[in-house]
């Protein structure tokens, strides 16, 4: 969620044009709608996006794959272990490429 990440960071930072008196959330999100408008409490999320994207599509394919090797196929059913393995098997998998890359 961009806006309390935006206001978070303008509050920690002390930005009094944006942050007014740093006087909550509330007035905080106003006066940052006034100056920047609403692109303004999306404002450095795209780096977070480009820094969590891999990584997410990673899990989310071993997770799917372990899951489609564990459904047994004449039920269609996933057995109740299936994910917790494939879970553990998300985490090795980002864990390895972590370190390989």
């Amino acid at each position: 969620m961009p806006l309390p990440e935006t206001i978070k960071t303008l509050q920690q930072i002390g930005s009094d044009q944006v942050a007014g008196d740093l006087h909550g959330l509330v007035t905080s999100s106003k006066n940052l709608y006034q100056t920047e408008g609403i692109l303004g409490f999306f404002k450095g999320n795209l780096v977070n996006i480009f820094k969590t994207l891999p990584f997410n599509i990673a899990q989310n394919w071993s997770a799917n794959l372990v899951l489609s090797l564990l459904r047994n196929p004449e039920t269609k059913s996933i057995p109740p272990f299936a994910n917790l393995v494939a879970g553990i098997f998300c985490k090795l998998t980002i864990r390895l490429l972590l370190f390989i890359r």
